[in-house]
């Protein structure tokens, strides 16, 4: 973070680093996406890990201003660049959370078709997602990579917002966003008091990743101190509906728990009650009994939010 960054810096700077493969400029007022993007189109073409901020654009709002949504995409603003072949791993800071901001992430998408991990980070913990940005995530079959790592931080995500990402993005093994528990969890008063009761919204919500085929890891990012009074959390009976839901879901975390997985197999003599047993309750993974172990977690506070995984680091 600098407030001196700008472009005549990346300018001057990038040309005589012909071997940069990696390149994170986060908060720097005078440097953001308008700047950074042809700097490194121009002059660092085979980067394969980049992370910049949206700042607001007055050149955006102009446009908003005089052309409808559907012209602004036509104009495919930052398409026209040059796409980066070798980028695997992209990091956007969202700092504004216009209609126009939406159109600019959108045009970024359509010509990285590499991308092995996406992260996007935004200002507004109860700012809905755009679906327009979902949809303009290269799906599979038209990326040349497959996007392994989903990062959805500081913002609300709905289940509709979900399915699309499903849909879109079928590679994805790790998923990170801010997991919807108060509506997956239902308090409602009996006569005989209080209780728990898992509505439809969870099921919805489970349904909805278990799309993605090979998610092993599912990461709540939402904040536990975001909110006033006490934070519903996810219980022993939510993570093993997720488990036995999701075919390879072996990992979650959420407030503070790490839930993993473990199997053991039975005798063949009671295989025919094992399997009757997971049909009835939905579940995908048969002839198995389900151990589900919460660990404390912590997480890694000396890495950077926009910084890869050790994991990401894919091929050329």
């Amino acid at each position: 973070m600098s407030q001196e960054a700008n472009g005549v810096v990346l300018e001057a700077l990038l040309p005589s680093l012909p071997h940069l493969r990696g390149l994170h400029v986060i908060g720097c007022p005078k440097a953001s996406h308008s700047v950074v993007i042809p700097a490194v189109v121009a002059h660092a073409p085979l980067l394969k890990e980049l992370s910049f901020t949206i700042f607001v654009c007055p050149f955006f709002i102009q446009l908003i201003d005089t052309h409808s949504l559907q012209e602004i995409t036509s104009l495919n603003i930052l398409c026209s660049q040059t796409p980066l072949p070798s980028l695997r791993h992209l990091a956007i800071d969202v700092r504004t959370t216009s209609d126009a901001t939406a159109v600019a992430i959108a045009s970024i998408f359509v010509s990285l078709t590499s991308l092995s991990t996406l992260l996007l980070k935004f200002s507004d913990r109860q700012f809905p997602v755009w679906n327009s940005v979902i949809d303009a995530i290269p799906p599979h079959g038209v990326a040349t990579v497959p996007l392994r790592h989903l990062s959805l931080m500081d913002c609300a995500v709905s289940i509709d917002t979900i399915r699309r990402m499903s849909s879109r993005c079928k590679d994805v093994e790790r998923l990170e966003l801010p997991l919807p528990i108060k509506e997956m969890v239902f308090i409602f008063r009996s006569y005989s008091g209080y209780r728990s009761s898992h509505v439809t919204f969870q099921r919805a919500f489970t349904t909805a990743i278990s799309g993605l085929d090979g998610l092993h890891t599912l990461i709540d990012v939402g904040d536990a101190h975001a909110s006033h009074g006490p934070r519903a959390s996810l219980t022993k009976d939510d993570v093993k509906f997720m488990m036995r839901t999701c075919v390879n879901l072996k990992k979650v975390v959420s407030d503070g728990r790490m839930w993993t997985v473990s199997f053991h197999s039975y005798p063949d003599a009671i295989k025919s009650f094992i399997v009757l047993t997971a049909v009835f309750t939905q579940g995908n993974r048969t002839c198995h009994g389900t151990t589900i172990t919460p660990q404390r977690y912590k997480a890694n506070i000396t890495r950077h939010w926009f910084s890869p995984l050790k994991t990401d680091t894919s091929p050329s």
